[in-house]
C-alpha cells in the first residue's frame, strides 16, 4: 500500500515539472515559412535590396552609356592581314578593326605615303581633343540618330546609308597632322553600288564630302584624301 502510494506521489511530481517547463517559442520553423532561404531578413529589408540593387544596375547602365561616348565602338582585331582579290591578287591589310556592324575596316599602304604615319585609332582616342559637338556629331553617326545629309546639307545625300561605324584616321608626320592618301578597306563594299566618304575634319571641325573616291573593287578598298586626320564614315547608295 505504502509503495502504491510512493508511485503515485512520483507520477504527479513529474507531471507536475513537465508543466511548469518553460515554452521556447519558435524552436521549430514550419517549412515553406521562409522560402528564399534566408535567415533574419524580412520583406521591408528584401524590398531595401532590391532597390539598392537596381540603383547599382542603374549605376553601372550610366557607365556604360558613359563608355559609348568614346566613339563607334570599334575594336582593333588584327595589326595586319592579307586579302585576297576577285582575279586572286593578294593584298596586306593594316590595323585591321572590326565594328558592332560585323564591317571590317582597316588601311592599305599607299607609295606616297612612304614618310606618313597613319593608322585607325579606337576607344576614347577616336575622339581625343575634339570639341563636344564634334563627338556628339560622331555619335550621332554611329547610333542612328543623326545622317550625313544632317551635317553635309545640300550635297544630295539624304539617300545614302552608312556603312560601317565610323572610322578615326590618323595622318601624321613628325607628331604633325599631314595631307595623305588613305586606302581604306571595307569588307562589305559591293560592285555597283554608288560610293561617297564624308569626313570630320579634325582641325576645323568641319565635314567634307568625297565624291567619286577611287575603288578598287576586286580587293574592295576605297582611295581618297584626306588634310590630316580626321572621322571617315564610309556611304553607299
Amino acid at each position: 500500500m505504502i509503495t502504491m502510494k510512493k508511485k503515485a506521489l512520483v507520477a504527479m511530481a513529474m507531471a507536475a515539472a513537465m508543466v511548469a517547463m518553460p515554452v521556447v517559442a519558435g524552436a521549430v520553423t514550419s517549412p515553406g515559412s521562409q522560402s528564399d532561404g534566408t535567415i533574419g531578413q524580412d520583406s521591408s529589408s528584401q524590398s531595401q535590396n532590391n532597390t539598392n540593387t537596381g540603383s547599382q544596375q542603374g549605376e553601372q547602365n550610366s557607365d556604360t552609356n558613359a563608355g559609348s561616348n568614346a566613339g563607334s565602338g570599334v575594336n582593333k582585331v588584327a595589326e595586319a592581314t592579307v586579302v585576297q582579290g576577285r582575279d586572286n591578287e593578294r593584298q596586306e591589310v593594316t590595323n585591321v578593326t572590326k565594328d558592332g556592324s560585323e564591317v571590317t575596316m582597316g588601311l592599305i599602304e599607299d607609295a606616297s605615303n612612304s614618310d606618313v604615319d597613319q593608322s585607325i585609332a579606337t576607344g576614347e582616342a577616336e575622339t581625343a581633343g575634339l570639341g563636344d559637338e564634334s563627338v556628339s556629331q560622331i555619335n550621332g553617326l554611329n547610333n542612328g540618330t543623326k545622317k550625313a545629309s544632317d551635317f553635309v546639307p545640300n550635297a544630295g545625300l539624304e539617300e545614302y546609308a552608312n556603312v560601317g561605324k565610323t572610322r578615326a584616321i590618323i595622318s601624321q608626320k613628325n607628331g604633325h597632322d599631314v595631307r595623305s592618301t588613305v586606302n581604306l578597306y571595307v569588307s562589305t563594299l559591293t560592285a555597283g553600288k554608288d560610293i561617297v566618304i564624308i569626313y570630320l575634319d579634325n582641325n576645323t571641325s568641319n565635314w567634307v564630302t568625297v565624291k567619286n573616291p577611287t575603288i578598287n573593287w576586286n580587293t574592295k578598298y576605297v582611295s581618297f584624301e584626306v588634310p590630316g586626320s580626321c572621322t571617315v564614315q564610309v556611304l553607299a547608295k
